[in-house]
């Protein structure tokens, strides 16, 4: 058994649970319980806003004036330059799980379909409800998207799709000609990017690491014996942290009280448990 790191407090923001954090322009941006929270790097928090419903994790991005958070249901803005926290409610905003900003766009899945759609340019308070595309190659619900090195990867239940902003109008993106993997997405959340890899867990329930289009089968057949008794798997989540050399992706399935972490350094796996009140690592 090894301590694991992460046991000082740089910052307490509200009560949580912390169900979502992200970086702009050197403040980080937490959800926390229903709230929105700035924290610099002096440690200094501000609540900016109330009202995000739920408990479960958020996807969080920016544009750089503003921060965009969806819990599922709903999403919600901050405009830094103006302080405003409000719920989007312009009428042709659909619930979305996840939310990824590219080319000026705030880009969604449409929660329980085939469907994505963006903000209008530069603004993720408004929206035309022509901006939407479905997704092609197979007819599976879109469940995540995510900007990865400026083309847009539309995650399904069983394939991801890689799309490009070609300019046109109403919806800017169109579908490469054979930028499909043949391989699903697990959980909506279950994504994460370190070390110029994006890594996931499949529809198979297998860990992988996405290099272009390239996967990497990168868990054990132990762990996926584990994970796939789990009564349930689809809320699973990723999220990756770096210290000391070691950038770790972690893996999280809160109904199963279950975290494991990848060490892309030494590609080895371990275990997050709490003993006597502290976080250990086996």
């Amino acid at each position: 058994f090894f301590g694991a790191f992460g046991i000082s407090t740089f910052a307490t923001a509200g009560t949580g649970p912390v169900r979502g954090l992200f970086g702009m322009g050197g403040i980080a941006y937490a959800v926390s319980g229903t709230n929105l929270y700035s924290i610099t790097s002096t440690g200094v928090v501000t609540q900016l806003g109330t009202g995000i419903t739920g408990s479960g994790a958020v996807s969080m991005d920016g544009n750089g004036t503003q921060v965009c958070v969806v819990n599922g249901t709903l999403g919600f803005i901050y405009n830094i330059n103006t302080t405003v926290f409000s719920q989007i409610t312009d009428g042709s905003f659909n619930a979305a799980n996840t939310v990824a900003f590219i080319d000026n766009y705030f880009m969604f899945d449409w929660a329980g379909t085939r469907k994505f759609f963006n903000s209008n340019l530069v603004d993720g308070t408004t929206y035309n409800a022509l901006a939407f595309a479905t997704k092609e190659s197979k007819p599976d619900n879109v469940l995540a998207v995510r900007n990865r090195q400026n083309a847009l990867l539309v995650f399904g239940q069983r394939e991801i799709e890689l799309w490009t902003n070609v300019g046109t109008t109403p919806f800017a993106f169109s579908r490469f000609d054979g930028g499909t993997v043949n391989r699903g997405l697990a959980a909506a959340l279950a994504i994460a990017e370190e070390d110029n890899g994006l890594f996931f867990l499949g529809d198979d329930l297998i860990f992988y690491r996405m290099d272009g289009v390239r996967l990497t089968r990168i868990s054990t057949h132990a762990l996926e014996r584990a994970w796939a008794a789990y009564a349930v798997n689809s809320d699973a989540l990723c999220f990756s942290i770096s210290d000391r050399g070691h950038k770790i992706i972690y893996l999280i399935f809160p109904n199963a009280s279950k975290t494991f972490g990848y060490d892309i350094s030494t590609g080895l796996w371990h275990e997050r448990v709490v003993f006597s009140g502290l976080m250990e690592t086996r």
